[in-house]
């Protein structure tokens, strides 16, 4: 909420976006290296303005959809049901969602940015490469989780597999 609220003011569109090659400010008796700033852009079009708050819901509804199913899992797990089918389920869906938010949430700010900073004139002042790099990570966990999915899905099968020769 406060995301969204932050980027609708007075002064029209603000946006808050990484950029490249601005040099330094002087700061007290020192200098400081910008590399984000904060653009106001009044004239910014409602396709910029709409990427860039669906962005900020995407985020929020991916993350309350990973929540809910982290939840749902660790419920089942404290009902000693960790290996079931829909355990199993509930962490490819995780690591889907995540996949998914990420990917859409990059796309819909770099989208968003281009249109803020083309209104006011500085179409190349952002840095683009640098708002995908920040989601590597992401895509990693994502992975990862996908990965235990699969680990999940072969302790149960190995389970029911082994179920009574004990």
């Amino acid at each position: 909420v406060i995301r969204m609220l932050s980027l609708f003011t007075t002064d029209g569109l603000t946006a808050h976006a990484p950029i490249s090659g601005m040099g330094s400010v002087p700061v007290g008796g020192s200098t400081a290296l910008v590399t984000n700033i904060y653009l106001n852009a009044p004239d910014a079009d409602g396709i910029s303005v709409a990427a860039l708050a669906g962005e900020i819901i995407t985020t929020a509804a991916g993350y309350i959809a990973i929540i809910v199913l982290t939840g749902a899992l660790v419920l089942r797990a404290a009902r000693d049901r960790a290996f079931g089918r829909l355990s199993s389920n509930f962490i490819t869906a995780i690591s889907i969602v995540l996949l998914v938010t990420t990917a859409v949430s990059v796309g819909l700010r770099i989208l968003g940015l281009n249109g803020a900073f083309a209104s006011v004139g500085e179409f190349d002042m952002f840095n683009r490469q640098q708002i995908a790099n920040d989601a590597i990570p992401v895509y990693l966990v994502a992975v990862g989780i996908g990965a235990l999915g699969i680990i999940f899905r072969r302790g149960e099968k190995l389970q029911r597999d082994t179920e009574g020769l004990v």
